[in-house]
C-alpha cells in the first residue's frame, strides 16, 4: 500500500514562488500534494518534471488537474476544499470531517495561488493546457542519475525535515545544483519557524554562503514565519 498523501500543501507557496522568474523555464519538483506542479503552471513554467517516492501523489495530483480542466471554481472547491471528492481510492493523512474543512479550506486556499481567486483559476485553467508534465517514481538522492536533462529551477519542499540534514545539503551543492541550467536556481529547504537564524538549519547556513535565505509570512501561525533557502548556479 502506498503511504498516505497529503491532500493540499502545508507550505505558503503563495507566498515563496514570485521570489522565482519561471516564465518559460523548465522546472523539476517534488509532487506532495501536486500543488507545487500547479501554481509552476500558473506562475508560467514550460515545462515541469515531477518526483516523488510515492506514486500516488501523481495520481492525486491527475485528479486535480483534470478537476481544474472540468470543473468551474465554485465547483472545484466544493469536490476538492469542501470534501466533495472523497470515493477517489487514494489514502489521504487527514479525516475528513466538517470541522476540518471549515479549519482548513482558507488556509489551503490562501497558500495557493491558484485557488486564491476565480481569476488565477480560470488563468491556470488555460494555461494547464500548454504545460507538460511528466513523472518519475524515485527518490530525491537518484534524481541526478535518472534525468539526463538539466532544469532551470528545482524545488524540494521540505525533504530537508525527513533525511540526514547535512549530507542532504551536501548532496543539494554537488548533486541538484549539477542538474541547473547557468543562472538556476535549487530551493533546498522550507521550513516553520519563530527564529529561523537560530534554528539548526539557521547555523548550517550561516557557515555557507553559497545558501540565500528569504523569509516570509507563515500561513499556519501569525507567530512564526517561513523559511526557504535557496543555491543558485551562476
Amino acid at each position: 500500500m502506498n503511504a498516505p498523501i497529503y491532500p493540499f500543501t502545508n507550505e505558503n507557496l503563495h507566498a515563496y514562488l514570485p521570489l522565482f522568474d519561471l516564465q518559460g523555464k523548465d522546472v523539476l519538483t517534488v509532487v506532495g500534494s501536486g500543488d507545487h506542479p500547479l501554481n509552476m503552471a500558473l506562475h508560467g513554467a514550460k515545462t515541469v518534471s515531477c518526483f516523488d517516492k510515492n506514486p500516488a501523489t501523481n495520481d492525486w495530483f491527475e485528479l486535480k488537474r483534470k478537476g481544474i480542466l472540468s470543473l468551474g471554481f465554485a465547483g472545484f472547491k466544493k469536490e476538492f476544499l469542501r470534501g466533495g471528492i472523497l470515493d477517489n481510492g487514494l489514502q489521504l493523512t487527514f479525516t475528513a470531517t466538517q470541522g476540518f474543512w471549515e479549519q482548513e479550506a482558507p488556509r489551503y486556499q490562501k497558500a495557493n495561488t491558484y485557488l486564491y481567486n476565480e481569476h488565477n483559476f480560470n488563468e491556470l485553467k488555460r494555461k494547464l493546457c500548454n504545460v507538460k508534465f511528466d513523472f518519475k517514481c524515485l527518490n530525491v538522492f537518484d534524481a541526478p542519475k535518472v534525468y539526463d536533462r538539466k532544469f532551470d529551477a528545482i524545488f524540494t519542499s521540505n525533504i530537508c525535515s525527513w533525511v540526514d540534514t547535512l549530507p542532504y545539503l551536501e548532496f543539494t551543492k554537488h548533486g541538484l545544483r549539477a542538474m541547473l541550467n547557468k543562472g538556476g536556481v535549487v530551493q533546498t529547504h522550507y521550513a516553520h519557524t519563530k527564529n529561523f537564524h537560530d534554528h539548526y538549519y539557521g547555523s548550517i547556513v550561516r557557515q555557507n554562503p553559497e545558501y540565500h535565505v528569504h523569509e516570509f509570512e507563515s500561513f499556519h501561525n501569525s507567530a512564526e514565519t517561513s523559511t526557504i533557502i535557496t543555491l543558485s548556479n551562476f
